[in-house]
């Protein structure tokens, strides 16, 4: 989002694009004053879309390559293992693009008066690749949050229903139909040389990027599933799935207490039972036959308890752990993708707040802070597997100690 992006992109990412932008300024119509002068927004730009993107980038792609070589040590052998690898990739790919993002923008800020217009060049470039990213991301944790889902509803079927050949044929179609949408790119856009405001044709001319005849329809159909379907459906998903799961955790939880305390009064009745019996057999408290029948006692109270536990709970001790994994996956995805939504929602709703209209700079500001919101989320994954994982852990501290000899 940039105000000196050329005019064919403001069409495409506004309703009523250039025209309307020339019928306001022909008609005199009423100054909107901006909330954000352009010196305000060049400074909020440098830090945020130059440090905050290269800061954040670099924690990211750490991260996320300390993930996809741990899930490849284990070994992709089941179906949540592969999700989790493949969301790995996806995270790794969003948050390397603000490193090209943040040198884009720092360029653009020391040269200024460059005719180079790098801002629409990012935009049909790093841009796309990184919002397809984006949306990759969020399919495959919804889809793994439906897995966990179903491990709580249908705890016999979900073996079945999410298969690892299943899982990875969906991963698959998911990737290529994405690649397949970025690689239209160069048959819709190319670069030419273009006035600098789209109001003077004879003002100083500029690379641009420009939108070939239909490209502007397919810009359209990309910005609106990409940022808008794909987002908001997948954040109701995880929404459910998240309340099903903290439901089920919960469930579990008192499960175990119940069958906990149970276990624990009927040891206390055996081992009554068992002084009661030793005093009317004659024996003494301490002797070897009495230990011996307390022991059993005990030992048959623990294996009942243990055996009632398998048969009735509803989540195992593992499921249990990725159930937990997946909620605090939700958890932080919910946090940084409803503020995204929130400032789609209010580009859309107010005519102002667009490219090459009174608030633009307030909408480059909002949309460059909820990016950093996109690379937090995709950076925080290996700190969620770290602490609730303890395969995680033990695989991590291996290629640790291994990396060091």
């Amino acid at each position: 989002m940039d105000a000196n992006a050329s005019c064919d992109l403001q069409g495409s990412r506004s309703l009523n694009g250039c025209v309307t932008l020339r019928e306001e300024t022909e008609s005199n119509n009423k100054i909107i004053q901006p909330l954000i002068d352009n010196e305000t927004k060049q400074i909020l730009e440098l830090y945020i879309n130059v440090i905050g993107f290269i800061v954040t980038a670099a924690i990211g792609v750490f991260g996320n390559v300390i993930n996809i070589a741990v899930y490849w040590r284990q070994g992709l052998s089941d179906s949540i293992t592969l999700g989790f690898f493949a969301l790995s990739i996806s995270d790794l790919i969003l948050v390397a693009m603000p490193l090209f993002t943040g040198s884009t923008y720092a360029v653009k800020y020391f040269l200024e008066d460059s005719p180079i217009d790098f801002s629409s060049i990012h935009y049909v470039s790093f841009g796309w690749v990184r919002n397809f990213t984006y949306s990759c991301s969020l399919l495959i944790t919804a889809f793994l949050s439906l897995e966990r889902c179903c491990c709580i509803v249908l705890p016999f079927k979900v073996q079945t229903l999410f298969t690892r050949k299943r899982t990875a044929i969906f991963l698959f179609f998911m990737f290529l139909f994405h690649a397949a949408c970025l690689c239209l790119l160069p048959a819709i856009v190319q670069l030419k040389w273009q006035p600098s405001s789209p109001l003077d044709t004879n003002s100083s001319k500029r690379l641009r990027v420009k939108f070939s005849d239909f490209g502007r329809e397919i810009e359209v159909f990309y910005s609106t599933s990409m940022s808008f379907i794909v987002p908001v459906g997948c954040q109701i998903i995880v929404t459910v799935c998240a309340f099903v799961m903290v439901r089920g955790l919960r469930k579990a939880s008192r499960f175990r207490a119940h069958a906990t305390s149970a276990g624990n009064r009927e040891m206390e009745n055996d081992t009554s039972v068992s002084v009661n019996e030793k005093g009317k057999g004659g024996h003494e408290p301490n002797d070897s036959f009495g230990n011996t029948n307390l022991a059993t006692n005990e030992l048959k109270t623990k294996k009942k308890l243990k055996s009632v536990s398998n048969d009735n709970s509803t989540l195992s001790q593992r499921d249990a752990r990725l159930v937990k994994t997946m909620v605090f996956i939700v958890t932080i995805l919910s946090a940084c993708n409803i503020p995204f939504l929130a400032a789609t929602f209010a580009w859309r709703a107010i005519p102002d707040l667009n490219i090459g209209r009174p608030y633009q700079n307030t909408l480059s500001v909002i949309f460059s802070v909820v990016y950093i919101l996109g690379n937090l989320n995709a950076s925080s994954n290996v700190i969620v597997y770290y602490k609730t994982s303890s395969r995680f852990r033990g695989v991590a501290k291996e290629l640790f100690k291994s990396s060091k000899k």
